[in-house]
């Protein structure tokens, strides 16, 4: 396991290891995440695809907001913005808002961008678990490249990997599920699905 505590150990696995940030999820009810930091994690997670250098062998880590910080600093990537599916609480305390405020990164998306990036995060927070190959290397240009339409290639092969492994369930099937336990937020796939429909393909968004 990666174990990330202190700055010096991050400066000495960034000078080894290539890293990409893949998401940046809030955790919903019930979740825990076991960090890099040697800390669990009950709020929110940052999720990376690493490998050591020279390696095209590809592996995941977890850590916290403050870890992925420093990490992002130290490669001279981006922070990316907190995917939170939970409906905004109208009534925050000091400490909750100060948390919010945590890395509140504004971007211009393109429409599509946005739909696409909502769906691989919606999955990942049902998945429960990090994402890898085709869906972890989409996420990771569209985060890149937030202002740009994807190619409807890039739309198709996450219909794809999503019903390969919700099969039958789309993604608004699985909004609902989760919705069983959480107060979520309703997403919109519309424009997912019209391109999918105009290429004659059975959309897994919903």
């Amino acid at each position: 396991m990666v174990y990330l505590r202190g700055k010096k150990t991050r400066q000495e696995f960034v000078a080894t290891h290539d890293l990409k940030p893949i998401s940046y999820q809030k955790l919903l009810k019930g979740q825990t995440k076991e960090s890099a930091g040697g800390t669990e994690l009950t709020d929110r997670y940052y999720c990376f695809l690493y490998n050591r250098k020279g390696i095209d062998e590809q592996k995941t880590f977890i850590c916290g907001y403050h870890i992925a910080k420093d990490l992002l600093r130290l490669t001279g990537q981006e922070e990316l913005p907190l995917f939170n599916p939970l409906k905004t609480v109208a009534r925050k305390s000091n400490n909750q808002h100060k948390k919010d405020n945590i890395n509140k990164v504004s971007r211009q998306w393109n429409d599509v961008a946005r739909q696409l990036s909502d769906a691989i995060n919606l999955f990942i927070a049902y998945w429960d678990k990090p994402i890898y190959g085709v869906l972890a290397a989409i996420q990771f240009e569209i985060n890149a490249k937030y202002y740009k339409r994807p190619k409807d290639s890039k739309i198709k092969s996450v219909n794809t990997c999503l019903y390969r492994i919700i099969n039958e369930k789309t993604l608004k099937d699985i909004e609902q599920e989760l919705s069983k336990e959480n107060d979520i937020k309703n997403y919109d796939f519309s424009l997912l699905n019209e391109i999918l429909k105009r290429n004659n393909i059975k959309s897994s968004f919903g």
